[in-house]
């Protein structure tokens, strides 16, 4: 949220100076000076990006580094080297295929190191979190998506292979459980000349690994869509009126949720009326054309079962869902009239 808002503000002293790049100390105005105090009073740090011409906030600086000194060794080195979490994002790893061994290896061994340590009844929520996260990518990367397959015309794709071969040599075999996991799958595609088995289904299949967040629950939620009991009813009370007061006295979960439960619907007409007036927007004619009941049927979105994370940047909402298949669904919403809506995204209809 800083980095978005220290980059709005740069961009738009630069408008009204007619300037480019990053802008000089003597040349910040005071407004962007107090933003970096500000950030650097709380514990963060940030860096100038001349090829997006945008800033980057992380971790860091002289209040983070005097205050980390008293977190446990494991927990110094996470923090200092945090992951951009999450890795997944509509069904879409968030990195070049290559990078993906070299974040499973470092994350697994900080997982193993907190797991093996002596206060085990103390490890924080963000350990759970970060098991999910390695497991999902994990999965991802061995199983691929709709949106981001491994195999081509019925066979592993020749960049996977390679990427895989990569990563299941002895060395890593010996030291890491995501490299045997990814060993075990190779083996099984090789005695089949690494053409795509029929029974190609990473939903059913789990990876049991010795970190992994035990016991998964999540299986024994209701899913979140479609909705139930009140919620629904105002739903479809919203859904035959379009009355926007509606939703004025809702959270942006629920919004998101009326939006969800809109494609589920299959109704492209109540779907467009919570899109955010916003650039991203097409037109009614635009949107009509391309997202049609048709369209909304082919949409699974009754495998949703939690929101587990939501920030908030001046106007804007970002919120994320988790499946029971670990994949995430982010929303972005954008404050108009009193209303929160959706930031239109293209991939929510594929």
């Amino acid at each position: 949220m800083y980095g978005k808002k220290m980059t709005m503000l740069h961009r738009n002293h630069a408008k009204e100076n007619n300037t480019e790049g990053a802008p000089s100390s003597a040349d910040i105005p005071q407004e962007i000076k107090s933003l970096q105090e500000k950030i650097r009073d709380n514990g963060f740090d940030y860096a100038y990006h001349s090829e997006t011409e945008s800033f980057d906030v992380f971790l860091g600086g002289p209040v983070f580094t005097e205050k980390l000194v008293h977190f446990d060794p494991i927990y110094q080195t996470y923090l200092k080297d945090m992951p951009e979490l999450p890795y997944v994002i509509n069904q879409q790893i968030r990195m070049p295929l290559d990078k993906v061994p070299a974040e499973l290896f470092k994350i697994e061994e900080w997982l193993l190191e907190v797991t093996g340590g002596e206060d085990t009844a103390g490890i924080p929520w963000m350990f759970d979190e970060l098991a999910q996260e390695h497991e999902r990518l994990l999965t991802v990367f061995i199983y691929g998506t709709e949106e981001q397959s491994n195999f081509e015309e019925g066979r592993l794709k020749e960049e996977v292979q390679t990427v895989w071969e990569n990563l299941i040599q002895p060395e890593y075999l010996e030291k890491y459980e995501s490299a045997a996991a990814i060993k075990k799958i190779y083996d099984e595609l090789a005695g089949e000349d690494f053409k795509k088995p029929e029974n190609w289904n990473r939903y059913n299949n789990v990876i049991d690994l010795s970190y992994s967040v035990q016991p998964n629950e999540l299986y024994m939620q209701e899913p979140l869509i479609p909705l139930k009991g009140g919620e629904l009813s105002l739903f479809e009370n919203y859904q035959r009126s379009q009355d926007s007061s509606i939703l004025k006295e809702l959270s942006s979960e629920d919004i998101a949720l009326f939006y969800l439960q809109a494609i589920d619907s299959a109704d492209p007409e109540t779907v467009y009326s919570l899109l955010a007036d916003t650039p991203e927007r097409p037109s009614r004619d635009e949107f009509f054309e391309t997202v049609t009941p048709k369209t909304l049927e082919a949409v699974n979105v009754s495998d949703i079962l939690y929101q587990f994370s939501y920030f908030e940047n001046d106007n804007r909402n970002s919120i994320f869902f988790e499946t029971m298949n670990h994949q995430t669904w982010m929303f972005d919403l954008a404050e108009e009239n009193d209303v929160k809506k959706i930031v239109f995204n293209k991939y929510d209809f594929y």
